[in-house]
């Protein structure tokens, strides 16, 4: 007789960069196999970031029904409809996609209850465990989900909350002020490291690459076009500009033969792992990518100081103490920066990552403690023993 495989339900907001889906999608993956995964989001970028041995449901993204978000990202709305109708037809679909899939585990990212609440109605009534994936930093515009008295309101809905930081860096439970009963079900699982990728880009393997990307793209054009200026600077390095899914393509009079620009990296990436030096806003999926393949990597917040901004601030400056990562002052500095980083590199190779970083293999044992009895998880064994020989 066939063991029914355990199911798990991943969600994943419509976040304005891909980091998150990026996030979601290596959990996913390392998941597979012991469980079944299906991944739930309105991205359209899931059609090709989330694994081949995984599945997705596509939802109607929100960059499509919000006259805010199509009209910030210059797009047509797909549906005219009020907010309030909006988000009951995400919220049923959301749940007809549980009802129908039975999943016995649901893992949502970073929004606990997703855009407008999206999530709570599946939260309240499913009967699968649920987790709360934090990954260890909260842009302050979220505080009202995330912070303080939030916290008594998700950790009533949540059976775990999974830190995907070290608690050397941030300890959530103190710094968002969790109450007691959420603080005793919150564990710190290290950072998602990503799977390291093949050393194949660059034209010489002689030339140091510097990627310069700035997340989702919003405004990033700065940055972007005082990277393609330092290409310029800079030919014995190699160059790739990444503009990002919402970002614009930076008007300049030509382009030097050593840099390379993008809107959208499918294998990103490989891009900050194979590189020297990493420019960026700060990003916490790009930071962490970067430092995956020991990059020294540059930090240029915007001008605007977002609310966001102020978290990453934040993370830069207390990963700067176990990690090469710097703050760019100026962007009239920013080529004095990288060839002072370019040649830190070449100096001394590959940057060492100490902080913890295998969040994937405990969130699999977490699972697995969770929801399998013992002899589920002798058969699990056993088959993938089997499976091997």
């Amino acid at each position: 007789m066939i063991h029914r495989q355990m199911r798990v339900l991943l969600f994943c907001h419509d976040a304005k960069g891909l980091g998150h889906l990026r996030r979601i999608s290596r959990i996913a993956a390392s998941l597979q196999g012991d469980f079944s995964c299906l991944i739930m989001t309105g991205m359209t970028e899931s059609h090709w970031m989330v694994p081949q041995e995984c599945e997705t449901i596509k939802l109607p993204s929100w960059d499509g029904i919000s006259a805010v978000r199509a009209k910030r990202y210059n797009r047509p709305r797909w549906l005219h409809v009020p907010i309030e109708e909006a988000v009951s037809i995400r919220s049923r679909m959301i749940a007809s996609v549980s009802e129908a899939f039975q999943p016995d585990a649901i893992l949502v990212d970073y929004l606990p209850f997703g855009i407008n609440d999206e999530l709570r109605p599946l939260l309240k009534t499913t009967t699968a465990r649920k987790y709360f994936i934090h990954r260890g930093i909260a842009d302050s515009a979220d505080a009202d989900m995330l912070f303080g008295a939030a916290s008594q309101d998700f950790g009533e809905v949540y059976d775990r909350i999974i830190v995907t930081a070290d608690r050397r860096i941030v300890d959530v439970v103190k710094e968002y002020k969790f109450v007691p009963n959420t603080a005793a079900k919150t564990v710190y699982v290290g950072y998602v490291w990503p799977p390291q990728a093949n050393h194949t880009h660059g034209t010489s393997e002689d030339a140091p690459r510097v990627v310069c990307s700035c997340g989702g793209g919003t405004g990033g054009g700065a940055l972007l076009a005082a990277c393609i200026d330092a290409a310029r600077m800079m030919p014995n390095c190699n160059f790739d500009v990444i503009v990002g899914p919402h970002g614009a393509v930076p008007i300049t009079a030509s382009l030097p033969i050593n840099c390379h620009i993008t809107m959208v990296h499918k294998d990103l990436t490989s891009l900050h792992q194979n590189a020297a030096v990493v420019v960026t806003h700060g990003g916490y999926n790009s930071v962490i990518e970067a430092a995956s393949g020991g990059a020294r990597i540059l930090v240029y917040h915007l001008e605007s100081q977002t609310p966001d901004s102020d978290e990453r601030i934040h993370f830069e400056q207390r990963l700067s103490r176990y990690y090469p990562v710097t703050s760019v002052k100026s962007l009239q500095e920013l080529t004095n920066d990288i060839k002072r980083e370019v040649s830190r590199a070449m100096l001394e190779g590959k940057a060492k990552f100490v902080l913890e970083s295998d969040a994937l293999p405990r969130i699999n044992m977490l699972l697995k403690s969770d929801l399998m009895s013992p002899k589920v998880r002798q058969l699990g064994e056993e088959f993938e023993l089997d499976s091997q020989i």
